[in-house]
């Protein structure tokens, strides 16, 4: 049997050609193709020929500004027909006609064009960094300056409330608030181990910083979600230690100790974990006997002061520096 030439299936689709031959390939990107037959008025064929020529320029894509206005109804019929007779391919290709018409489009309402110009901007977080890093190196030159005694102009003002060391003594101090009035020597005055050392006498200083922040952190225990268990360890581990540091080293009155416990029970209060009648002794018990387990200020700086106190008579007999102190 001798079989004729072979029909196109009806399934099958026939692809026309408009312009230029599509893709046959199912993954190939498709663009725009153009028409074959359209007359082009002069203005679109000078747009077309300003498109073309930035694209075979490639130049790179920079951020291109915003409109503030609508541009003219015959600008944007032009520049449609000269879009339709430009044939794309591929979707980049389709991009590239896209911005370099956007490009063209800004030129001819008056706006600067970015071309030309190929620096990269940094992100705004590297732009601020490195103007703290530039201010902090002139501050730190300044600085220097004025540390050495070169420096020509006047010491700038912001610069007034720093102490300007070298080699352990004072170059330009002026304005610094002192612990005490009574200090007039500020190179005399310093801290050692956290407590301010001086000429004077700066224990009452010392214990109201102590108890400022014991306060501050007992009341941040409080305020925070933790049950009644875990609070009274938190105050236990994490307040009292500021006021046990310099116990036995700086004198503390017995009436500002019991009034710190005082001003601990009523923050509880204040706070609902205590009712205000409520038996102190078993507030300060432990907790296997049924207390709350809370450290008293007043006995635990007690137990340190004597602790310290056994601590140099033991060690006295051997060391020269203690035997002179306890004299």
């Amino acid at each position: 049997m001798v079989k004729g030439p072979r029909l196109p299936d009806q399934r099958e689709e026939v692809i026309p050609e408009i312009g230029r031959q599509a893709p046959m390939n199912a993954d190939d990107e498709i663009g725009n193709p153009a028409p074959m037959n359209e007359m082009l008025s002069e203005a679109a064929t000078d747009l077309k020929a300003k498109i073309m020529a930035r694209i075979k320029a490639g130049q790179p894509r920079n951020r291109l500004q915003r409109l503030c206005e609508v541009p003219p109804e015959s600008l944007m019929e032009s520049v449609n027909a000269a879009l339709r007779a430009i044939p794309t391919v591929t979707i980049t290709e389709t991009n590239e006609l896209i911005y370099a018409s956007a490009s063209v489009i800004l030129e001819m309402l008056g706006y600067k064009s970015n071309h030309g110009s190929h620096e990269i901007r940094d992100p705004p977080w590297k732009r601020w960094l490195e103007a703290k890093i530039k201010a902090a190196r002139k501050d730190v030159s300044q600085l220097t300056e004025a540390q050495r005694g070169v420096m020509k102009r006047p010491i700038p003002e912001r610069y007034i409330q720093i102490t300007i060391p070298k080699r352990g003594k004072v170059v330009h101090t002026k304005g610094v608030s002192l612990p005490e009035g009574t200090i007039a020597d500020i190179e005399n005055s310093y801290k050692y181990l956290g407590i301010p050392q001086a000429n004077g006498n700066l224990e009452l200083a010392t214990r109201k910083a102590a108890m400022a922040k014991y306060l501050l952190q007992v009341r941040q225990v409080l305020r925070s979600q933790l049950n009644g268990k875990n609070k009274t360890r938190a105050i236990n581990s994490y307040a009292l230690p500021v006021i046990i540091y310099p116990a036995g080293i700086i004198r503390r009155p017995n009436e500002e100790i019991q009034t710190t416990d005082v001003k601990t029970r009523k923050r509880r209060t204040m706070h609902g974990r205590i009712h205000p009648k409520s038996s102190t002794l078993r507030l300060y018990a432990i907790r296997k006997e049924g207390g709350r387990g809370l450290a008293s200020v007043r006995a635990t700086v007690q137990d340190e002061t004597s602790k310290l106190h056994e601590y140099i008579k033991e060690k006295a007999p051997t060391d020269d520096v203690l035997i002179e102190g306890l004299r």
